[in-house]
């Protein structure tokens, strides 16, 4: 709000002078480093008018609702924006010289939750979440000097526990990067998806900047050395590539009691996406490196996405394991979060991901036992939050949404672990990229607009987010007749725009957007539209 602010005032009230002066000299400072990067997005949900600046504009209007208020309100839009904002600031203010942990830079406890450190089995990547598609990709770069302290660590994982070359990373991280997270029951010893998933990151920084030196000195390497450690792991059974052992956090399959596995579906969708993405890196570079056709047929031997005996989306990749949907995570969507083109170009795995969100969104309403799951955490929600917009769910994303804003957060507007309990910041980035996901949804050189827009956002706009490989959407709104957008390039870009106008009805029309040639496209929302009305020409 700014030293001037009533927010601040009522903070300070009955202060010593000294004290609030010290005190207003920091808030100062803080204004300084992050007013700019808040301000660059700004989301509006009611009816008409422009995105205002909400997160500023509210704490200067003391007749605006309070937290209380609105957080009485699950599913109104003014919570979702006022939420949308919350999260964001947690994010930028915890995010440094190092990323944020569980607790962000806050905690009160001399012995907080998992020590307040790094988790990278889902919590990590989802407080980060937000920052390539608010356009902040810079907020990555904490991470990469992060997991460059611990590379020795990490060398030493993969060869003292599996005789591999390069790469493993733990679960967890804090102090050390050392994989000794074991026991009898959470074998986590047994993951080793994590420095794909870590990669993946890497590769969306370079995408989102095309800074070929950061792709050449950080990326590459980072990647590479997680590939060895994969090419060294894989084994062969029947004829097949596998992962042994193999495990889906925190999961296990239904009636085995152990969670140690084969071909847990996250194992395989996370490097799978490491050695395609792993190609194209080396492939941008011109470097006519012999391991190419090496990774290829790496890639090419990786277990297939597979269904469940059910129709859903199968945890493991093996024959007699079974799902078991009764569990918070749901690990086995990450091809969704990223947009595989291997699940998403096949409608039947399509059906079966979506079958998958159902049942495990039926867990968590309780709607066998009749009684709500309490207190599970929250970036399993958001894990089928994302999955559901990647799909065009869009009552199902919003029925997630609504959930996670009834039940996780506290009238300070900071984010619980479980439901009601344990302030963990994770949530801060996941409900903002399930929000944006809603909105816009992104893949190589696609972008496709309102792919999951509830019919409670009847209206509404948002500014400054990212859209596909260095395109920048630096304006979104759109009411029941019309969508509106205007793109800006930082490069000459030829990408394809999906106007998703009804459920039933889905295009996508080539544009072409230039430096300093803003793009401006007006679509129609009607079921009757044909196409797109540029108020310039479409190259």
């Amino acid at each position: 709000a700014g030293p001037a602010g009533p927010a601040f005032d009522d903070c300070v009230a009955g202060l010593p002078a000294g004290i609030s002066a010290a005190v207003a000299a920091l808030l100062s400072d803080h204004v300084a480093v992050t007013a700019a990067r808040f301000d660059q997005v700004r989301l509006s949900l009611a009816a008409g008018g422009r995105a205002p600046n909400h997160g500023r504009d509210h704490a200067r209007d003391r007749g605006s609702p309070t937290s209380e208020e609105l957080l009485a309100e699950p599913g109104s839009p003014r919570l979702t924006e006022r939420l949308f904002d919350a999260g964001r600031y947690a994010i930028l203010s915890s995010t440094g010289a190092l990323p944020p942990t569980l607790q962000g830079v806050w905690s009160g406890d001399y012995d907080p939750p998992w020590r307040s450190g790094y988790t990278l089995n889902g919590n990590l990547p989802t407080a980060l979440a937000l920052a390539v598609p608010t356009g902040q990709p810079d907020l990555l770069l904490p991470l990469f000097d992060l997991l460059d302290q611990m590379m020795d660590d990490f060398r030493e994982n993969a060869r003292r526990l599996y005789g591999a070359r390069g790469i493993l990373l733990p679960t967890h991280c804090s102090s050390h990067g050392k994989q000794n997270h074991f026991g009898p029951i959470w074998c986590q010893t047994f993951w080793t998806a994590a420095a794909a998933w870590m990669a993946r990151f890497y590769f969306d920084y370079w995408r989102a900047t095309g800074d070929s030196a950061f792709l050449a000195e950080r990326a590459l390497p980072f990647m590479v050395e997680a590939a060895s450690f994969y090419e060294d792991f894989l084994v062969e059974r029947g004829g097949h590539t596998a992962f042994i052992p193999s495990y889906s956090p925190e999961n296990e399959p239904a009636g085995t009691g152990t969670q140690a596995a084969i071909n847990a579906t996250l194992d395989v969708a996370a490097v799978r996406d490491l050695f395609r993405n792993l190609i194209e890196c080396q492939s941008a570079l011109n470097q006519n490196d012999p391991r190419l056709t090496h990774w290829r047929t790496v890639l090419e031997s990786l277990p297939r996405f597979a269904t469940g005996a059910n129709g859903e989306l199968a945890e493991w990749v093996w024959a007699g394991l079974l799902d078991n949907h009764a569990h918070r995570h749901a690990s086995h969507l990450y091809p969704l979060w990223y947009a595989d083109p291997d699940l998403l170009a096949d409608p039947a795995l399509c059906a079966a991901a979506a079958a998958t969100i159902q049942r495990r969104l039926a867990w968590w309403r309780g709607d066998a036992t009749g009684i709500e799951q309490p207190g599970e955490m929250a970036f399993g929600l958001v894990g089928l939050g994302l999955a559901a917009a990647r799909l065009g769910l869009a009552d199902v994303a919003f029925e997630i949404l609504g959930k996670l804003e009834q039940d996780y957060w506290r009238p300070s507007l900071v984010s619980t672990h479980n439901a009601g309990s344990i302030f963990n910041v994770d949530l801060c980035g996941g409900f903002v990229a399930l929000v944006l996901s809603m909105l816009i949804s992104t893949g190589r050189e696609t972008i496709d607009l309102l792919p999951a827009v509830p019919s409670a956002w009847q209206r509404g706009e948002i500014t400054g987010i990212a859209g596909c490989d260095q395109v920048t959407v630096t304006r979104l709104s759109w009411t029941p007749e019309h969508v509106e957008v205007e793109l800006a390039a930082a490069v000459e870009r030829r990408i394809m725009i999906g106007f998703a106008s009804t459920p039933a009805t889905h295009r996508r029309v080539p544009v072409t957007v230039r430096p300093g040639q803003p793009l401006h496209l007006v679509a129609s929302r009607q079921p009757a539209s044909t196409g797109v009305t540029p108020d310039c020409d479409i190259p």
